[in-house]
């Protein structure tokens, strides 16, 4: 799911799995050099060379696949993570933080993790994002 890109300083989170890589590398082109953030991939070693592009200080990282999982399983979990460290229900929200991109559309856990990020950045940002 893509949301629109709000403001020069900004914090990302893209996670995807190894299908979603070219989608992946036009979001982080389009991204401004002083963008900041986390890219998730899950991907086999097989399937990552480790050839995206970003900006310096967006750290890009390979998730390995759990092989008794669904794709995108470690994507979920790691998207749970980031929300803890990023967005905790008990702080109050003096940055922006947006959301630009989650994969792996095919897994409903994804899909229902997406739908939380989005409850979550509505409530910081009035609907911002």
């Amino acid at each position: 799911m893509t949301r629109s890109i709000p403001d020069p300083a900004l914090h990302v989170f893209i996670a995807g799995d190894a299908s979603d890589l070219d989608a992946i590398a036009l979001l982080l082109s389009g991204l401004p050099a002083n963008a900041y953030g986390q890219v998730m991939v899950e991907a086999t070693e097989d399937e990552w060379d480790g050839a995206l592009e970003a900006p310096r200080r967006v750290h890009v990282v390979r998730l390995p696949h759990d092989p008794f999982g669904l794709v995108g399983d470690t994507v979920v979990s790691a998207c749970a993570a980031w929300m803890a460290e990023w967005m905790p229900d008990d702080v109050e929200r003096s940055s922006r933080v947006f959301v630009t991109w989650l994969g792996c559309s095919d897994n409903q856990n994804v899909t229902a993790m997406d739908r939380r990020l989005s409850r979550s950045l509505d409530a910081a940002h009035s609907g911002g994002y």
